[in-house]
């Protein structure tokens, strides 16, 4: 039985993606942003979106960057854009969900939109 939220501050949330980005990617600063404690975020991201911020926010992540890289944007260019502190982050995490270097599937794939809560992030 789900319960019932009464007037969440997140549900007044309407572009989640906006957030993230005004966030910088970041789920404490999520959480901030909104006014809610540490609990209540991956509560109500469990409920709604049916994953934890964390992993929303992996799946976002990865869907732009594919994206960007599909365009052409260079891997240090899309490291910053999307809140890495280093393009030396962006290449482990994007290989590591994948498979290809960010260079690699820039010159290989075309742009491809998955749904951000999906199990498989390939």
């Amino acid at each position: 039985m789900k319960t019932l939220r009464v007037n969440s501050r997140l549900d007044r949330i309407t572009d989640w993606e906006d957030f993230a980005k005004q966030a910088d990617y970041r789920v404490k600063e999520m959480a901030r942003m909104a006014e809610v404690n540490r609990r209540q975020l991956p509560r109500f991201f469990l409920d709604r979106f049916g994953c934890s911020p964390q992993f929303w926010l992996q799946n976002l992540r990865l869907r732009l960057a594919k994206g960007l890289l599909a365009q052409g944007k260079p891997a240090w260019e899309i490291a910053c854009q999307l809140g890495f502190k280093h393009e030396t982050s962006f290449y482990p995490f994007f290989q590591r969900f994948t498979g290809y270097t960010p260079h690699a599937y820039g010159k290989s794939h075309p742009t491809n939109g998955s749904a951000l809560c999906s199990k498989a992030v390939a």
